[in-house]
């Protein structure tokens, strides 16, 4: 640790008043602390001040961090301070700000970082309309990008700033080091070129790194807890808005108050009540931080995606399960996180398609000016009356309902590209609950409906057919129906007779099986699972991040069991495996009996649109 003999701050002449009460005095411009000349504040927040600065010696630029003057006098603060210092020195790692050095200069300590200079506005690729930042000329934190962008940051530009962030942070992690202070004034951006429109999903072009880690701890973590609670009491007493738990921004954390409102805000539960905090404390941080940025509101009976249409649906079972309360209910680590992300990435490049194709139809030619020799041949006997039914060679959704069906040459017929959805099976049955387990939801609109027995699967396959029929979408003879056993053997192992719905090679690539999420979360509850696989879902997870086959089908294997037509004596047979299956369910050919009239947290359906004959 560094420490100057001298004195080269003379209160009276360096520093000058602050408009905030929480801190007296800020540095001036070219003041020189030890061996380093303030070029200029950076920000100002309830843990202290951040300058740029250049060294007198190496005229390098760095950010020095100055801690609050009163933390020291706190009982054990000097041995915490060399103690976690020491600890935020050992990280290092591309996507966290890097400390160097720390020291004391005049009483006041201070810690040396690298300086995050950021991106300029000019530099922002966006679809959107030019942003602009109340006249600022860099954006240097995820808080500035949020008012850049008028409060909500578009989801792939996010998401690629997240994927960076959990790897800094799951590797701090690793190390045993949890971050207690993620907000977006603590994610710094940093941009490799100029004068170019950014790629954010390029590391290359722009890299997020984070910042204060481990600060809380390093100041105390009483002292910080107390102190916002103040600062909230303070702000309620001014008759400011409320800022916690309501829609005001705290993006912009220039005053120690803000800041601390910030950090409070950011804190999990248990860090609240003041418990010892693990790694997923940071993930409820981050959790929260996500949901803001997407939306521009605080989590409440809203998923995201009903906030915002533009959002794919996978955010919102993702920030369910990283908001939990309860941390054992939580997403269980940054691995989990990552995976999770995969799965929304996947669906916005659906979703970009979707738009393109879209597009596409809109542009062509039509049929009187230039007939298309590749145009989609109605089924055979569908006449005009239902010409905007199925066509044999073409995928088809159903209007009002939005189930998705996928053409399967082999079997001349459609197979239910997911299994069916909560959200589906409520156009049949308004009132049906899937329920939960051990406290995880299995009744969101987009997670697999369970708690079905054969008779309700067949029951909603014939309700669906009815319902076509008489909206003339469907000819005589084509029926909704549950697979038999030999087409759902074809459609699984999609031509080629692979083993597993994944191909031939073990561990599973995908698919929701019984996993480490699931040891870790239920523990001694749960009995086995396949060693060395996680997929990051602890029961059933949204259909979309159930892993597609070849074909294009998702949930093939695992999520759920699936009842089919097949019987075996009085019982019926189910096919796919599920959440809660290991190894000997996994295979393609894997069969399971069971009573028709069972209803479980487990067992699920899919349907096949084809003709009765086939």
């Amino acid at each position: 640790m560094s420490k100057d003999s001298g004195d080269p701050l003379d209160i009276a002449k360096t520093m000058m008043p602050s408009d905030d009460s929480t801190s007296s005095f800020i540095l001036k411009p070219n003041v020189i602390i030890g061996q380093y000349r303030i070029i200029c504040m950076l920000g100002r927040g309830g843990m202290g001040e951040v300058y740029e600065v250049e060294h007198q010696v190496l005229h390098r630029k760095y950010a020095l961090k100055l801690l609050p003057s009163d933390f020291v006098t706190r009982a054990g603060a000097l041995e915490r301070f060399q103690r976690e210092a020491q600890v935020m020195a050992n990280l290092e790692h591309p996507n966290i700000i890097k400390v160097d050095e720390f020291g004391e200069t005049a009483g006041r300590y201070w810690l040396r970082m690298e300086l995050a200079e950021g991106i300029q506005k000019s530099e922002i690729k966006s679809q959107k309309k030019h942003p602009s930042i109340n006249d600022k000329q860099r954006i240097v934190s995820l808080a500035d990008l949020t008012e850049a962008y008028d409060g909500k940051i578009p989801q792939e530009e996010l998401l690629a700033i997240l994927k960076q962030v959990l790897v800094g942070l799951a590797y701090a992690h690793e190390q045993g080091v949890i971050h207690r202070d993620l907000k977006p004034g603590n994610v710094l951006l940093q941009s490799t070129g100029r004068d170019q429109k950014l790629d954010f999903s390029d590391q290359k072009q722009i890299t997020a790194k984070i910042s204060d880690f481990g600060l809380v701890k390093l100041v105390g973590e009483e002292w910080v807890r107390s102190r916002a609670e103040i600062s909230i009491r303070r702000s309620l007493s001014l008759g400011e808005a409320v800022t916690v738990g309501g829609t005001r921004s705290v993006a912009s954390e220039g005053t120690s108050t803000q800041s601390l409102l910030g950090t409070y805000e950011y804190m999990s539960p248990e860090q609240k009540r003041g418990e010892d905090v693990d790694e997923r404390s940071d993930i409820y941080a981050l959790g929260l931080m996500s949901f803001k940025l997407l939306t521009g509101k605080v989590p409440g009976l809203k998923m995201p995606s009903q906030i915002d249409k533009e959002l794919v649906t996978n955010w919102d079972s993702l920030l369910v399960e990283a908001l939990e309360d309860h941390r054992q209910n939580r997403l269980a680590d940054c691995r989990q996180f990552i995976a999770r992300l995969g799965t929304i990435e996947e669906q916005i490049n659906d979703q970009g398609r979707q738009v393109a194709e879209k597009w596409q139809m809109k542009t062509r030619p039509s049929q009187s000016q230039a007939p298309s020799p590749q145009a989609a041949t109605p089924i055979a006997g569908l006449g005009k009356k239902v010409q905007t039914g199925p066509r044999a060679g073409s995928d088809w959704t159903l209007l009002g309902i939005g189930m998705e069906f996928v053409w399967i040459e082999t079997l001349n017929g459609w197979v239910s590209k997911y299994d069916i959805t909560n959200g589906e099976y409520r156009k049949y049955k308004p009132d049906h609950n899937s329920g939960e387990y051990k406290g995880h939801s299995l009744n969101m609109e987009r997670q697999p409906v369970v708690m079905v027995n054969f008779d309700d699967a067949k029951a909603f396959a014939e309700w669906l057919t009815e319902r076509e029929r008489q909206a003339g979408r469907l000819p005589e003879g084509y029926q909704y129906c549950l697979p038999d056993g030999d087409k759902w053997t074809k459609f699984a192992q999609c031509g080629d007779g692979r083993r597993y719905p994944w191909g031939n090679e073990w561990p599973p690539k995908y698919g929701n099986y019984a996993d480490e999420t699931a040891m870790k979360t239920f523990e001694k509850d749960w009995i086995s699972i396949i060693s060395g696989y996680n997929d990051g879902y602890a029961v059933t997870c949204q259909v979309e991040q159930s892993g597609k086959n070849p074909w294009g089908l998702y949930g093939v294997g695992g999520n759920v069991w699936e009842w089919t037509s097949e019987a075996h004596g009085a019982s019926r047979v189910l096919r796919g495996a599920s959440w809660d299956s290991v190894e000997d369910d996994l295979q393609c050919v894997s069969r399971y009996s069971s009573d028709p009239l069972r209803r479980c947290d487990y067992i699920g359906f899919r349907l096949l649109l084809s003709h009765t004959s086939s």
